[in-house]
């Protein structure tokens, strides 16, 4: 079976129960639910949709040598995950995000970068790998000092393996070192290392300054762009109004490594959206992640780019609305 690396940010998610928005005015005081305390970030939620999903699948982040660190690990172990893989900084504490999630609305998160803040990734093992996930590069600052220089050196040693490579993005936090940071020239420098670009319409709008959503005309125009900047897949998800996805020419799939290569032929020059079903939202959290996860779940699958866009309108779907993952990473008109 391929093996996954889901590499790069992670974090505990603290989430305390909100039935309502609360009272945000000074000496008020307003009463909530029960607190979750749930691995969070790419490594914890795309790697353990993996997991679920059946796929063989191993992590590499850094975390703290303190409490939340080992509640982290032991998260991750219940949730199929071998946390042996993390690298412990002992100077600095383990990451955390406070995510304010009100009943039938989006979120908002406040967020301690903690360990994350010395992820380079030049000694993770991509012996064996078939793919390379990695998020966020807006959360893992060391990759982007000289404009993405150890990100896209991570990134070449994964192709040179003849990995896949795949990457995520972010909403970009404001007020921080990132202010004033150039996106436009770190994609334009990091794309053509990277295969499967599965970014939300939110993460570029940050980047970019693009309109948050936008009209599906808007974003499949942007997903094209991408694609003309270096990228192999680009997928673009966005909330209830679903996802597009747009694929470069067969010739520069072709050099896709393990997962895409032989999918060429299928997903060249693919151009599509599928919106979204109606969901009873339960939360949004952790659904970019699963949508990542299921993108690269299909094309382990070698499903073609129909199907494939289907199976994660599918599962991301599920994850907002709480469901059960099983049956849901089998759409009606899934090929084998």
């Amino acid at each position: 079976m391929p093996h996954v690396l889901v590499a790069g940010h992670i974090c505990v998610d603290v989430v305390p129960g909100l039935p309502r928005r609360p009272d945000p005015s000074p000496g008020s005081l307003t009463e909530i639910g029960p607190l979750r305390l749930v691995p969070g970030g790419c490594v914890a939620n795309t790697g353990s949709m993996l997991a679920s999903l059946g796929e063989f699948v191993r992590i590499a982040a850094n975390v703290g040598d303190d409490e939340l660190g080992r509640l982290l690990r032991t998260g991750l172990a219940d949730s199929g995950l071998d946390p042996s893989t993390l690298a412990t900084v002992p100077d600095l504490d383990t990451s955390y995000s406070i995510v304010l999630e009100p009943a039938s609305s989006d979120r908002s998160i406040w967020h301690h970068l903690g360990a994350n803040a010395t992820f380079n990734g030049a000694g993770l093992d991509l012996a064996d790998i078939a793919l390379l996930h990695l998020g966020y590069p807006a959360l893992l600052p060391t990759l982007l000092d000289s404009g993405g220089s150890a990100l896209i050196r991570l990134l070449g040693r994964a192709r040179q393996r003849g990995a896949t490579t795949s990457l995520d993005l972010s909403v970009v936090a404001r007020g921080t070192r990132l202010d004033g940071y150039d996106w436009p020239a770190f994609l334009r420098r990091t794309l053509p290392y990277v295969d499967v670009l599965s970014p939300s319409a939110d993460d570029l709008g940050s980047m970019l300054g693009t309109a948050a959503v936008g009209s599906i005309d808007h974003l499949r125009a942007l997903a094209s762009s991408l694609v003309g900047w270096g990228a192999g897949v680009v997928m673009i998800t966005a909330g209830h109004d679903g996802l597009v996805v747009e694929s470069a020419p067969q010739a520069r799939l072709e050099r896709g490594g393990a997962v895409l290569a032989g999918l060429a032929a299928s997903w060249a020059d693919a151009s599509l959206w599928v919106p979204a079903p109606k969901v009873a939202v339960t939360s949004t959290t952790g659904a970019g992640d699963a949508a990542s996860a299921a993108i690269i779940h299909a094309l382990l699958r070698a499903q073609d780019p129909l199907a494939a866009a289907h199976t994660t309108v599918a599962i991301a779907s599920a994850r907002v609305g709480g469901k059960p993952v099983s049956g849901a990473a089998r759409p009606a008109n899934h090929r084998a």
